[in-house]
């Protein structure tokens, strides 16, 4: 759920670059590292292209982009979201820049901060349904149970999803509302029948509900979806 989406920005925007070869050429340095999956390189080399002070806005957001993805990696996260809120300065109406910072907030557990970033991705994508799970987990995280139903409602509609139907379970079952709750893990489960997480959560609806057997079930059936790597 909290994968950071590398996002593949148009090449067309990589204007004004020929007065920055020098800087282009530790950019793409800093790619062939990053690609090699060696971020702490990647990062020497995107900073040495930044030093140059490029006047390409394109290359200085997509030094700041990669910087931020490696850092992220390396769970650097401060340094992360310093360099997604350069990247903004660059490029405001990049909704994935607001995404993938609010994902690093997320990740630290700053969630009043994570939830204005997914809001700025949503108002510039609106049909970003991993905005709004993002949204809706951090909703749960603060308690927000029925806000946070209205996310995971939002995202399913877009595009129906595990993730939303189980956090939206998890909202349900917070409220109480546990058939809510079962229907949400019952449509998780059928698109990822080895989801086990699903299977866990709801064997502890079926508890809550009375319902042991069917819980003691589950909670089998959750041990053979872990088995399988699932």
């Amino acid at each position: 759920m909290k994968t950071l989406a590398i996002i593949l920005l148009p090449l067309l925007i990589f204007q004004n670059i020929a007065n920055a070869q020098t800087a282009k050429d530790y950019y793409y340095s800093g790619l062939n590292e990053e690609n090699q999956m060696h971020q702490k390189k990647a990062i020497v080399f995107y900073t040495m292209a930044l030093e140059l002070n490029p006047q390409s806005d394109s290359l200085r957001l997509f030094c700041y982009f990669h910087r931020a993805w490696d850092k992220q990696a390396l769970k650097d996260f401060k340094g992360s979201v310093e360099d997604y809120t350069s990247a903004i300065a660059i490029f405001p109406m990049l909704g994935d820049l607001y995404y993938n910072r609010g994902v690093v907030e997320d990740t630290m557990g700053n969630y009043e901060a994570a939830i204005p970033d997914f809001t700025k991705a949503i108002e510039i994508n609106p049909n970003d349904w991993q905005a709004y799970v993002d949204r809706g987990f951090c909703k749960n995280e603060k308690k927000e149970y029925k806000e946070a139903v209205d996310d995971f409602t939002a995202s399913i509609a877009i595009f129906p999803n595990k993730f939303a139907f189980y956090d939206r379970a998890i909202s349900e079952h917070n409220l109480g509302n546990f058939q809510a709750a079962l229907f949400d893990l019952n449509s998780a489960i059928d698109l990822d029948s080895n989801y086990y997480l699903a299977y866990l959560l709801r064997s502890n609806v079926k508890k809550d509900m009375g319902d042991l057997k069917g819980a003691a079930s589950d909670l089998k059936m959750a041990s053979k979806a872990k088995s399988r790597g699932k």
